[in-house]
């Protein structure tokens, strides 16, 4: 079996004035996956990728089709936007 899906968030307005959006994929087959993200440059090239494989369970319920909350929270790009910590600027003291 294989499946693919890729998903794009794409800024008109980049933070650092370098990254234009992201593209998450999932790739599966052969009963292996990866789940995969891009930093992309205005021109959609990709300037930074990292690759993490994806868990048994994970396989599995992608391919049940259903939602597994929290799968791109481990992001380790320079350029990702999350919080880190679960904290805001504000709550640091």
């Amino acid at each position: 079996m294989y499946y693919k899906s890729e998903t794009y968030n794409i800024s008109s307005t980049p933070k650092n004035g370098k990254v234009y959006g992201t593209r998450n994929k999932v790739e599966i087959a052969n009963g292996k996956g990866q789940k995969i993200k891009e930093a992309l440059d205005a021109s959609g090239t990709v300037i930074e990728r990292k690759s993490v494989a994806l868990k048994k369970s994970e396989i599995d319920q992608i391919l049940a089709g259903r939602f597994i909350d929290g799968l791109w929270s481990n992001c380790t790009l320079k350029n990702c936007t999350r919080r880190r910590g679960g904290k805001t600027r504000k709550m640091r003291h």
